[in-house]
Order: C-alpha cells, then structure tokens, then sequence
C-alpha cells in the first residue's frame, strides 16, 4: 500500500520525483551504493549480480531489516516501509521513455518487493510470537519457534533476493548492448 500510494502522489509532483530520480542516480554513481553503480558498468552479470544481492540481502535484508528489528523491536519493518514510500515516490514511470525502462525491471521489482514483505511478516511473526510465549509463559518454546521461522523466512528471502538480483544483472546488462 505504501508503495503503490506514493506512486500515485508522486504523479502530483513531477518536478519533486525528477529531483528524488536525480538524487537516486548519484547514490549509484558516487555515494553509498556506488559499489553496485560500478559493478554494472563493469559489463559483469556476475559481478552486478552479486553487488545487488550484498546491497539487497545482506545490507537491507538482513542488517536494516532483520537485526535492526532484532535490537529495538520492528525498528527494520518501519525502515522497510519508508524505504517502500521512496522508491515508490521516485519509480513512477512520469516522463517519455521511463515507461519501456521498467518492462524488464517490474519483474524485478517485484520479486525484490515480495522478498521485503515476507522477511517483515517475518519479523512481525517473530515479535508477535515472543509476546504470546512471554503472555503464556512459556518464553523458551515461543523464542526457539520465532527464531527457527524467522531465520527460514530470512533465508527464503536471500534465496529470492538472489535470483531477482540475477535477474536484474542480466537484464540491465543485456538491454544496454
């Protein structure tokens, strides 16, 4: 809901999602994620490939999303939700040309976007389920159950965070000749 609302505002403010879309590209091509700019233009499916998995599963995934909700309860999923509102805000296809950028890279997006989601049920799950054991008092059982399905979840996560960060390498690579 977040996402696709913001997509819809964003349409209202066309000028503010070329500043964001502007904002966006120089991350990749100078700040904090340019290791993942650089792997792309390095040609390499494979290098590209697993810059985006570090990026998407390792630092989003697990640190920004999973620890950080491990350390001050569902502070990740709040994360993961603002970071919904942003890329919905800048990824609406608003200008001549946007459109046939995104055929391939929907997929993607919706793979990456369903592996966010699952691993914050997860995360939900977790902390849903700790306060449940505490209630009943039965803390250990609830903790070893929470543990065990959010560590599958988060593993099914990267499973998928992999084949969507394969995907978009090899997409983006070959539609650029």
């Amino acid at each position: 809901g977040s996402f696709f609302g913001m997509m819809v505002f964003s349409y209202t403010q066309p000028i503010a999602q070329m500043w964001l879309n502007n904002l966006i590209q120089a991350a990749f091509e100078s700040g904090g994620v340019s290791y993942v700019g650089d792997a792309y233009k390095s040609g390499s499916v494979l290098r590209a490939a697993g810059a985006t998995f570090l990026n998407n599963y390792v630092v989003q995934t697990v640190g920004l999303t999973v620890l950080l909700s491990l350390l001050i309860p569902m502070l990740g999923v709040i994360k993961t939700t603002l970071s919904f509102l942003l890329v919905g805000f800048g990824m609406v296809p608003s200008w001549a040309g946007m459109t046939s950028m995104y055929t391939f890279h929907s997929i993607t997006m919706t793979l990456e976007l369903e592996a966010y989601i699952f691993v914050c049920v997860c995360v939900a799950y977790f902390w849903g389920n700790i306060i449940g054991a505490i209630r009943k008092n039965e803390f250990v059982e609830g903790f070893k159950r929470s543990a065990y399905a959010l560590m599958s979840g988060t593993l099914l996560a990267g499973i998928m965070l992999a084949f969507a960060g394969l995907y978009e390498a090899v997409t983006l690579i070959l539609a650029r000749g």
